[in-house]
């Protein structure tokens, strides 16, 4: 379905939640798409709608924050392991590239992120990490260490 791009921003917004109920995570172009408006229009109803709590903005999409009477899609660690993942290599590679023993480097949660961390580890490369990932962490510790 598209809307006029003149709908109300508050009957637009409904909407983008209605979307939500079929989907767990809907990116941003398919909202500027379906809704035939811009970017900064769908980000500002975004933003709204994050503030009231209903939906959670990653980096180019929204994922809904109401719970579900039917059963739910988690987007985990391991699914995303799976997708684009020659992609996600390559984008590590050339960051990889970038670091130089005795760096200080935070990683956040991420899959494109953890391949770097492997490359740092598969390279014995000396650095500071600062991370708020598990997976990531793990792959820093020392199997003496446990």
């Amino acid at each position: 379905m598209m809307y006029n791009s003149k709908l109300n921003p508050e009957i637009r917004r409904e909407e983008i939640l209605k979307l939500l109920k079929d989907k767990t995570i809907i990116e941003v172009i398919e909202l500027m798409n379906i809704f035939n408006t811009s970017r900064a229009t769908i980000t500002r109803d975004i933003s709204i709608l994050e503030k009231k709590g209903l939906v959670t903005k990653t980096y180019g999409a929204i994922i809904n924050n109401q719970p579900k009477s039917t059963q739910t899609r988690i987007y985990s660690f391991d699914i995303s392991l799976k997708e684009q993942i020659n992609e996600k290599k390559a984008i590590a590679r050339l960051a990889f590239s970038l670091i130089t023993n005795n760096a200080s480097v935070v990683f956040n949660s991420g899959v494109t992120t953890f391949e770097v961390a492997r490359l740092i580890v598969n390279a014995n490369m000396h650095i500071n990490i600062i991370t708020n990932s598990l997976e990531i962490s793990k792959l820093f510790t020392a199997d003496d260490l446990r």
